[in-house]
């Protein structure tokens, strides 16, 4: 996730990662940007670059080289040694707090952005920084107030914008009419701000060649973006579709080279801005340009909204509109949006006929044998959940709490990255307390090894999801571990990606309708331990044969998907998309 830096008009940029993001980061040079910058943003770069010779600016530039080197300890250091020179600088602390973030100390990160807004309360970038922390911390409310008051210093900062409507994806008080409107108007700037360099014509493709395809994302690697696309990249025929891919980040890890292995192409574009970006792609002759970031960190819809390719869609990486005009399609299925869901979206939705997702994570063939459960008591299970804090509100913990209610002897097992930090900790005990379920009925775990992840299942009989926003990649492993995920279906893409997993990996009767239930079908699971044992068993065989871990099957229907848009698209007198 961006965390930019300003001081006054200064406008350092560093990029730093989030609890659910990819861990590298990259420090690019404000020339290498500034023809995507809107009017407004140039001219901060303009007068940034006149102050930038002054000190203390000086050493800020030191302190933006060593973070781009991803060494965060080190940067740290050096920032509180700025600190201790101009302890009433803001930029001191931002860049601390940024430090902190990079090594998932939220609680310090928050501490350190809020001294630096005490100073320099009008910082609107320190306050959607400050916003993105609180979001990892679970303070949701705290958060959302935060980007508003940032959008209200610059209500047309599409930065700030678009994590703001990231966020709402975690509320279910935000109505989908809300989150069209806002991704609107987010779509709407930077549609007008890429019109004079927008694409009008674009090269045919030769009869019999491969259908070009592009994708673009900074999650190339080690995130769930990666493990969703692994196989299913590894699947497609290269005579029927010739895929390249464009990595917005700098990432590099064990399966960036696999991925990489698996295309056609690999052209960076992490170090180009938007205008250069998407001549390199136009002049590929990308038929196809699928976005797989939509507003998550490392998005570069500045590149679509320049429409280097005839025909662009959003898959995968997010749940949402991305309100773009020059977006054509949303791939989808029929359960995470049905058809009277599609005004949600400023795109045209195509459907995949089985399902949206395909989990293809090399890693699972390597994943610990499924371990027999131990003989319990009926009602006498543990409860789990791996998702990130942020998913794990207090509407969340409050039905939780009601199925732990009605099974005094059960326990609840919660596993994420923010439980490393004592706060969090504190956070959820309290959470749970206020709803009458005594700390002693936690078990609560900080970040471990992938291998030791997939273990702690062993120690846990069903997993309660979240809402709005259940869980994906950590579903897929729970299921291929013997481990079943109740959901609560919602009203909303993302809030029915839980349903939607299910139903792909034939567990249907996992679904809630509603609140009660929810509870009710938990209690029913819970008393039946022998079921719970059995399907233990045969889970892991089951789901391997479902079109959630088919990624043959899936690649043929993507395939398919791709060439008719394609065909249809080139017929005269047809259009492509909403406009």
């Amino acid at each position: 996730m961006q965390t930019s830096f300003s001081g006054g008009a200064a406008d350092i940029a560093f990029h730093n990662p989030g609890s659910e993001m990819p861990r590298d980061c990259v420090c690019q040079s404000h020339q290498d940007h500034r023809r995507s910058l809107p009017p407004r943003g140039r001219a901060l770069f303009t007068e940034a670059t006149e102050m930038a010779a002054a000190p203390p600016y000086d050493r800020m530039r030191s302190l933006a080289d060593l973070f781009a080197k991803s060494d965060h300890r080190l940067t740290l250091a050096e920032a509180r040694r700025y600190i201790s020179q101009f302890p009433q600088h803001y930029l001191g602390w931002k860049v601390a707090g940024a430090c902190h973030e990079g090594l998932f100390e939220f609680d310090a990160a928050a501490k350190a952005m809020e001294k630096a807004l005490r100073i320099h309360p009008g910082d609107a970038e320190g306050l959607g920084n400050l916003a993105k922390v609180y979001k990892d911390l679970g303070h949701l409310p705290d958060a959302l107030a935060t980007y508003r008051k940032a959008m209200r210093l610059r209500p047309d900062d599409t930065e700030i914008l678009g994590k703001y409507l990231f966020l709402l994806n975690y509320f279910n008080a935000a109505s989908p009419e809300e989150t069209f409107r806002e991704a609107s108007r987010f779509g709407s700037l930077l549609s007008t701000w890429a019109a004079p360099e927008r694409f009008t014509a674009w090269t045919p493709r030769l009869a019999g060649a491969a259908l070009k395809v592009g994708l673009v994302s900074g999650d190339l690697g080690n995130h769930p973006v990666g493990f969703f696309l692994e196989n299913v990249l590894q699947a497609i025929d290269p005579t029927k579709i010739e895929i390249t891919l464009y990595p917005s980040s700098s990432r590099h890890d064990a399966l960036t080279s696999r991925l990489q292995s698996h295309g056609h192409a690999w052209k960076p574009i992490f170090g180009l801005d938007d205008a250069d970006a998407a001549t390199l792609i136009h002049a590929d002759g990308i038929e196809i340009l699928v976005d797989l970031s939509g507003l998550s960190a490392w998005h570069r819809l500045g590149v679509f909204a320049r429409k280097p390719a005839p025909i662009q869609m959003s898959w995968l990486g997010y749940f949402a509109t991305t309100g773009l005009p020059e977006m054509d399609y949303l791939l989808a299925d029929d359960i995470s949006v049905p058809a009277a869901h599609e005004n949600h979206f400023s795109e045209t939705v195509i459907r995949l006929p089985h399902t949206r997702l395909c989990y293809g994570h090399d890693l699972l063939a390597s994943a610990p044998a499924v371990i027999p459960a131990p003989a319990k008591p009926p009602g006498q299970v543990v409860f789990g959940c791996f998702q990130n804090l942020s998913k794990i509100t207090p509407e969340v913990t409050a039905l939780w709490a009601r199925v732990m209610r009605e099974l005094p002897q059960a326990r609840m097992r919660i596993q994420n990255i923010q439980l490393a930090s004592d706060g969090s900790r504190s956070q959820i005990v309290a959470q749970f307390q206020k709803n009458g379920i005594a700390a002693d009925r936690l078990d609560l775990h900080g970040p471990t090894s992938f291998d030791a992840y997939l273990k702690a299942h062993e120690d846990v009989d069903l997993i309660l999801d979240t809402f709005p926003f259940p869980g994906g990649t950590t579903t897929c492993e729970a299921l291929w571990m013997g481990v079943p995920t109740l959901t609560l279906a919602g009203e909303r893409l993302i809030s029915r990606q839980g349903q939607s997993l299910l139903l792909a990996a034939g567990l249907g009767d996992w679904v809630a309708a509603g609140e009660d239930e929810f509870v009710a079908m938990a209690v029913s699971r819970a008393v039946d331990t022998a079921g719970l044992a059995d399907l233990r068993q045969r889970l892991r065989a089951k789901v391997a044969s479902s079109p959630l871990f088919d990624s043959q099957a899936f690649a043929g229907d993507l395939t398919q998907a791709w060439l008719d848009i394609a065909s249809e698209s080139a017929q005269p007198g047809l259009s492509h998309g909403r406009r």
